[in-house]
């Protein structure tokens, strides 16, 4: 029993490491500027004047034109960062670099699911999943969909698909127990993996 808690806490600490290793690779690029696209798609953000009140927020938020949908979600996180155009590139990176964070966690709780599911001890399907999270957080790959602010219409849909296959997987894990969990079954498929993540970011 020891042990195991020994090795729980080996690995939260290697995945805080992780995050912390994550966080400290990207700090200088936050301080990087707007790049190519960001200058087609931010500037919605001042084209009514400030977005200050409910007519230049559904302006703005109607005024999308990737894909039929125009990414509302997508464009209602950029308002975290900014309501007017131009702006400081600094805090649309910083959220970008918040959700490749928090999308690296959620792969991480996802793997580790699938491990328990193909029959692994919980402890080493943590650790492969920590490791397998801490790679694609720390893949080069990555950087420019990070660092790059309009790419954020690329990372969200990836946060929903994640949600959506950890609700489902959940949900079956209830199921197979004996207990009805049907919603989280397809509302984790139909509306996180489906409705939000393909059709709305």
């Amino acid at each position: 029993m020891l042990m195991r808690r020994l090795t729980t806490l080996w690995i939260w600490l290697a995945a805080i490491a992780i995050l912390g290793l994550a966080t400290a690779a990207y700090i200088p690029g936050l301080s990087g500027s707007f790049l190519f696209d960001d200058f087609a798609n931010l500037p919605a953000l001042g084209a009514y004047g400030p977005v200050d009140d409910w007519v230049t927020f559904w302006r703005y938020l109607t005024s999308g034109t990737a894909d039929p949908t125009g990414r509302p979600l997508s464009l209602l996180t950029f308002l975290l960062d900014a309501n007017n155009w131009p702006a400081d590139p600094f805090p649309f990176k910083r959220t970008n670099l918040v959700l490749h964070l928090v999308n690296g966690v959620l792969l991480g709780f996802l793997l580790a699911r699938l491990g328990c599911d193909l029959g692994l001890v919980a402890t080493r399907a943590a650790a492969a999943a920590v490791l397998g999270a801490g790679l694609w957080l720390l893949h080069p790959l990555l950087v420019s969909t990070t660092l790059y602010i309009v790419q954020r219409e690329a990372m969200l849909p990836g946060t929903f698909m994640l949600l959506g296959l950890l609700g489902y997987f959940v949900g079956r894990g209830r199921v197979r127990e004996g207990r009805r969990s049907w919603v989280l079954l397809s509302g984790g498929l139909i509306i996180n993996c489906t409705v939000i993540g393909v059709h709305i970011t």
